[in-house]
């Protein structure tokens, strides 16, 4: 499980959802969803991705992302990842789940937290 120090958001052009983990926020793990763009790309890559700061070129599609308390679980196609996320604000819990739920709009992304 991975320590999350803090997350950055972006609720424009783009969704952007990234966590910053530990040790001293030197790799993220960041969502991103760009519905501006979509029509340019084939309807099964419409949605949101998934990619470690340390391996962009691994990135892939979230399937789901569960947040209970300070446990995330954000679930791909290829990998689970698994986030320690207690100093993260009840706010930034909020506002993070706003842009994550938007991410899911019109995908089968499942959002739920808890």
């Amino acid at each position: 499980m991975r320590h999350v120090e803090f997350i950055t958001l972006e609720d424009e052009q783009d969704l952007i959802v990234s966590f910053a983990l530990a040790p001293s926020a030197q790799e993220s793990l960041t969502l991103l969803r760009a519905p501006h763009y979509e029509h340019l790309l084939p309807p099964e890559e419409r949605r949101a991705t998934v990619s470690l700061s340390s391996h962009p070129e691994e990135g892939d599609h979230v399937v789901s992302v569960l947040w209970q308390g300070s446990r995330i679980e954000v679930q791909s196609e290829r990998h689970t990842y698994l986030l320690e996320a207690s100093a993260i604000t009840p706010e930034d819990k909020e506002e993070a789940l706003v842009v994550l739920r938007k991410m899911a709009k019109n995908t089968e992304l499942h959002v739920s937290a808890a």
